[in-house]
C-alpha cells in the first residue's frame, strides 16, 4: 500500500523481523539472521524498539526476550514526552497498515480487543459497519475490526453473531478446532474442549476443520466440528430455541436431566449430582431463566417429581420423589 512510504527502510524491516519471530515454531536460523540485522546499526535497534513498542501497546504479542533487545527497549522506557507519545501513535497507525498488506493476519491479531465474560454474564460488542456480537456466559474472545476486515477468535464459550455481509471482505470465526465463514447474516457459534457448533438463523455460513472437512450451513441449520476435525452431520433447528439465551432464557425440547443440567451449570456456580440413572435420563421439555437457578430448580422439582437437595453451596443432590 502507498501509506507504507511513511515507514523508514528499518522500520519496515523491523515489522518484518516481528513478524517472523513470531511465527510458531521459529527456526534458530531466523533468530540468529535477527541478532546480526539488530546489531549492525543503532537504527535497527530503535526501529525494532518502536514497532515493538506498538505491538506492545496493543498487549498481544510478548517480548522477544533476546538480550540484544533489551538495549533497544531502552529507547521506549526514554520515550515519555507527550511529543515522542504522539509520533510513536501515528507511526503505530501507519506500521499497522503497513504490516496488514503482507500479513493481513497479524494486523489483525495485532488490533484485536479482548472480551471475557464471567458465569452468568453476557456482554454486547459493536462492530463499526452495524453488526454486532453478544458474548454467552463463560466465554472469552478476541474481535478485530480493521479497515473493513472483521474477524473473530472464540477461544471458548458461545457468542451470537449479527453480520452485515460484505463479499469482498467476509466476516470470519476461528475457534480451536473449525473456521467459520459469514455469507448471511445471523449465526450463534459455540466451542467447548469436545467441539465447534454453529447454528444458523439467516443467510449462510461455511464451516471447516483444519484438516479440509466442510459443511455449508443455510438458515435453520445447524453443524459441527469435532475436536478430531471429523465434520458432523447437518441437522435442522427451531428458530425459537436458537440464541434463546439472548433475552436470559433456555428453551428445552425433548432433552435428557443430564444435559438440561449441564447446560445450568454454564451459566451458574453450581454441580448437580443425579442419584439413579433413570432419573438423569428423564426427557425435559420447557422455559427455564439463565438468572434465577432457584426458580429452575423449583419448576424442575415440581413438573418431574423430584427431589432436589442442596448439600452445600453451589451443590445439588437430585433423586426421585417419592
Amino acid at each position: 500500500m502507498s501509506d507504507t512510504a511513511a515507514l523508514s527502510k528499518a522500520q519496515k524491516q523491523a515489522i518484518r523481523w516481528q513478524s517472523r519471530l513470531g511465527e510458531r515454531d521459529c527456526p534458530p536460523q531466523v533468530r540468529r539472521d535477527f541478532e546480526q540485522w539488530l546489531a549492525s546499526s543503532p537504527e535497527n535497534v530503535e526501529a525494532f524498539n518502536t514497532i515493538q513498542y506498538f505491538w506492545d501497546q496493543f498487549g498481544l504479542l510478548s517480548s522477544v526476550g533476546e538480550s540484544e533487545i533489551k538495549e533497544a527497549r531502552r529507547f521506549a522506557k526514554q520515550a515519555q514526552s507527550g511529543r515522542r507519545i504522539r509520533n510513536v501513535s501515528l507511526l503505530a497507525l501507519v506500521a499497522l497498515v503497513g504490516l496488514s498488506a503482507f500479513q493481513p493476519d497479524w494486523a489483525l491479531k495485532l488490533s484485536s480487543r479482548h472480551y471475557q465474560t464471567a458465569r452468568g454474564e453476557t456482554t454486547d460488542i459493536e462492530l463499526s459497519d452495524g453488526g454486532s456480537i453478544k458474548l454467552n456466559t463463560d466465554s472469552d474472545i478476541r474481535v478485530a475490526d480493521l479497515f473493513g476486515w472483521r474477524k473473530a477468535w472464540l477461544k471458548r464459550g458461545e457468542a451470537w453473531f449479527t453480520i452485515h455481509h460484505n463479499p469482498g471482505q467476509p466476516f470470519e470465526v476461528v475457534t480451536t478446532h473449525a473456521q467459520i465463514r459469514d455469507i448471511g447474516t445471523q449465526f450463534n457459534v459455540y466451542s467447548d474442549a469436545n467441539k465447534t457448533t454453529v447454528s444458523v438463523l439467516e443467510g449462510e455460513v461455511a464451516l471447516a476443520s483444519a484438516n479440509g472437512e466442510a459443511l455449508r450451513l443455510t438458515a435453520n441449520q445447524q453443524g459441527s466440528i469435532e475436536n478430531s476435525g471429523r465434520a458432523g452431520e447437518k441437522t435442522e433447528i427451531n428458530a425459537e430455541t436458537t440464541g434463546s439465551w439472548r433475552s436470559g432464557v433456555l428453551i428445552f425440547q425433548n432433552q435428557r436431566l443430564h444435559q438440561v443440567l449441564r447446560e445450568l451449570a454454564r451459566y451458574h456456580l453450581a454441580e448437580f449430582n443425579v442419584l439413579e440413572p433413570a432419573v438423569a435420563n428423564l426427557v425435559i421439555s420447557g422455559r427455564f431463566s439463565t438468572t434465577d437457578l432457584n426458580e429452575t430448580l423449583n419448576t424442575l422439582s415440581q413438573g418431574m417429581h423430584l427431589n432436589i437437595k442442596q448439600q452445600r453451596a453451589g451443590q445439588f443432590l437430585i433423586s426421585k420423589a417419592k
